[in-house]
């Protein structure tokens, strides 16, 4: 049902819920695949699933894009931020704020203007929570949790934009509607009624023949995976676990752009 439903049914008097409190932030990002041991794929990015959510460890992503814009400018700097899969397009916002104990509103929406802190292309917006279990006790699934004693081992959601949209300021603003029923969250990006060069929308990529061949392609990959393999169970396998990692890089104990260039060579091999 809900926390509402279980507050007012099963809870029973002087009881409380624990957690108590939520707070949802967010960051709106290019998550963009740029290259794959050297080679441009950034066709691939046209067909990165736009429903639902993904689950992603921002933590070591953000710690190499931070490495690179340190970096002092330079043609070596300029190639590592062109291969960043992550860059933070703009500021982290709070999103929503919820309380447990109290009645819920099941359904909100609202507008945030958010301030641009990198120039590129809007591509997804990662979101995570803080959970207040009870006053003075906090859990987080936030990539910047330094104190161990709250949590650091679940991963961020990434919700992928129907489309792109190019940001060419610094320092404007975008316009996000935030909205939530009781099963997910979801944001979208409101264009400005008035004509303006400092936000564009990109028109949708659709290549038929691209797509064919990534059909072609997987039926290969899968088949170099059988005569690569013992068993036909050993083989299955070693799809699963390439399929995990397409969809997790981040998540597994190894360097995420080693893990998701590996997988997307798979796939695109």
């Amino acid at each position: 049902k809900s926390f509402d439903y279980a507050r007012k049914k099963l809870l029973k008097e002087g009881g409380i819920i624990i957690p108590g409190k939520a707070t949802v932030y967010a960051v709106g990002v290019q998550w963009r695949y740029q290259k794959v041991f050297g080679v441009d794929v950034t066709l691939s990015n046209a067909y990165i699933p736009k429903r639902g959510y993904s689950g992603v460890e921002i933590r070591k992503y953000h710690e190499l894009y931070e490495r690179a814009s340190q970096m002092e400018p330079s043609p070596e700097r300029d190639t590592a931020m062109s291969e960043l899969v992550y860059v933070p397009i703009t500021e982290t916002f709070k999103a929503f704020e919820f309380n447990f104990n109290e009645d819920l509103e099941l359904e909100r929406k609202t507008t945030i203007d958010i301030p641009v802190i990198n120039p590129g292309l809007l591509t997804s917006f990662v979101f995570w929570f803080d959970l207040e279990l009870v006053p003075g006790i906090e859990i987080s699934s936030s990539p910047y949790v330094t104190d161990s004693r709250k949590s650091k081992h679940w991963l961020q959601a990434i919700q992928t934009l129907q489309n792109t949209y190019r940001i060419n300021e610094k320092g404007t603003e975008v316009s996000v509607l935030v909205s939530h029923n009781k099963d997910c969250i979801q944001f979208a990006v409101q264009l400005p009624t008035e004509n303006s060069e400092r936000i564009q929308e990109l028109p949708e990529i659709c290549d038929p023949l691209w797509l064919e061949a990534k059909h072609q392609t997987g039926g290969v990959g899968y088949k170099f995976s059988q005569l690569s393999s013992a068993t036909q169970h050993d083989a299955e396998e070693a799809f699963k676990v390439s399929c995990r990692v397409a969809c997790q890089g981040g998540a597994f104990d190894v360097d995420p752009l080693l893990a998701s260039n590996i997988a997307l060579s798979r796939f695109w091999m």
